[in-house]
């Protein structure tokens, strides 16, 4: 390579600089084509009212094409200053990307069927492990997931688009593994957010940019500063994306099973990592009783009687019977003909408490499904005409209250505030032992919304 006599401008750092220039030009391009993928997909969320994937416009509505080159002049020209430039999208780059995205998301449909929710360039984080941490060290990771899908059944499946001067299958193995090492580490840091990540699809979509080259190379070489590098257009295989699933999770080659280990020395897993009901009794007890050291202990009666004062002490109702309810308790009252007759109610109630709010929890998950399952029931009218079929919250609260519960009305009042919400057919019961006996009733959204 010639250079000039100016020995500050020798070969390596007119090298570097060069190599510089041409990353600061990929980073731009790699940009503006995720800017235009995230706006493809977040039409989805974001419900953005057009068209079609056409250019032409319809009944006043803009067409897609139309509406995100919009967005490329005036949101990402504007974000990226005096950095934008007319070859940064040059040709049919725009249009071709368009319709890159469109075959993604037919690939999407086509792979988890219809009903997927997408979520592009979601960001995430979570809390790093370190041995020996120094003062400055980081102790969070953030990441970007270029594309996020979730299926109709709540499966997530994580994607990240590469993009690059030369095809995929011209990686080099250790470019590929850092891959393996970064979608593998977003899977974990979604564990943390609940979501299950080893029964995921984890894919590449690669983007080629072809004919990447320096434009004016003599102009270049003797001045490195002003190099300017330019592209033709994009390419992508015919495949839509490369699954990397089997590279990150096959356990019969060292280095892939050594992705997850590794990643495990320095990303704790999520709070519970088992969550069958002996591990979620073991794991809540054990916490419950670091956290708060009086968790499980009984109480004497001289503190049950402290805690009946410090809530109001007992009251008398215009019959005549002493009432004792809890601040800040909607359902939770007890009556009785005297007062030492209501102490003793309020004794049992603390010593069988672990089994009443068991007992309650699921009584209520009963009553709950029950309405579910009405809810997905139908009736047909006087017309014959087909109409849902009402819930009977009456009934529902009789179903609760073979406990013997001492006030339906605040109970019918309690579920209507809290429960009715879930009563219909979008919303199924989940039973879990462990969880009712933690007073807990889980429920899931059928449609993912």
């Amino acid at each position: 390579m010639k250079t000039n006599d100016d020995p500050s401008k020798d070969e390596t750092v007119i090298l570097r600089t060069l190599m510089e220039k041409k990353w600061e030009k990929q980073n731009y391009v790699g940009r503006a084509l995720h800017f235009i993928m995230e706006t493809f997909f977040s039409k989805y969320n974001d419900e953005v009212n057009v068209y079609n994937l056409s250019n032409e416009a319809h009944d006043g509505l803009p067409s897609l094409k139309s509406y995100i080159k919009q967005q490329v002049q005036d949101k990402f020209r504007r974000s990226m200053g005096r950095n934008w430039s007319d070859d940064l999208l040059p040709g049919t780059v725009l249009d071709n990307m368009i319709d890159y995205a469109d075959k993604v998301y037919e690939k999407m449909i086509d792979k988890f069927g219809e009903g997927c929710e997408f979520y592009p360039e979601l960001r995430i984080t979570g809390k790093i492990r370190n041995v020996a941490p120094k003062p400055g060290d980081a102790e969070y990771l953030y990441g970007i997931i270029d594309l996020l899908v979730v299926d109709k059944t709540g499966q997530i499946h994580i994607f990240d688009y590469k993009t690059s001067t030369k095809p995929y299958k011209d990686f080099n193995s250790a470019k590929k593994l850092a891959f393996y090492y970064q979608l593998a580490t977003y899977g974990k840091l979604l564990k943390n957010y609940g979501l299950e990540y080893r029964t995921a699809t984890i894919g590449i979509l690669p983007i080629t940019l072809t004919n990447f080259h320096l434009e004016n190379r003599e102009e270049a070489i003797v001045n490195p500063d002003d190099a300017h590098f330019v592209y033709n257009g994009v390419e992508y295989p015919d495949e839509i994306f490369k699954d990397i699933t089997g590279n990150i999770f096959r356990k019969n080659r060292d280095f892939e099973e050594t992705i997850i280990k590794n990643l495990d020395d320095y990303l704790p897993e999520a709070i519970i990592k088992d969550a069958s009901s002996d591990h979620i009794l073991e794991y809540v007890d054990k916490q419950m009783r670091i956290w708060f050291p009086e968790y499980g202990k009984i109480k004497t009666e001289d503190e049950i009687r402290k805690m009946i004062e410090d809530d109001g002490g007992f009251q008398q109702n215009a019959d005549g019977k002493f009432v004792w309810k809890p601040k800040g308790a909607t359902t939770s009252v007890l009556t009785a003909n005297s007062e030492p007759e209501l102490f003793q109610k309020v004794k049992k109630r603390y010593e069988d408490a672990k089994k009443t709010r068991a007992w309650m929890a699921s009584k209520v998950a009963d009553a709950l499904q029950t309405a579910q399952h009405l809810a997905s029931e139908s009736d047909i009218d006087e017309n014959g005409k087909t109409i849902k079929r009402e819930i009977n919250l009456t009934e529902l609260i009789e179903q609760i209250d073979t406990m013997g519960l001492e006030d339906p009305t605040g109970t019918m009042n309690w579920f209507k505030e809290n429960l009715m919400k879930y009563c219909n057919e979008d919303w199924e019961v989940v039973r879990n032992d462990a969880a009712e006996k933690f007073g807990m009733i889980l429920v899931r959204n059928k449609t993912n919304k």
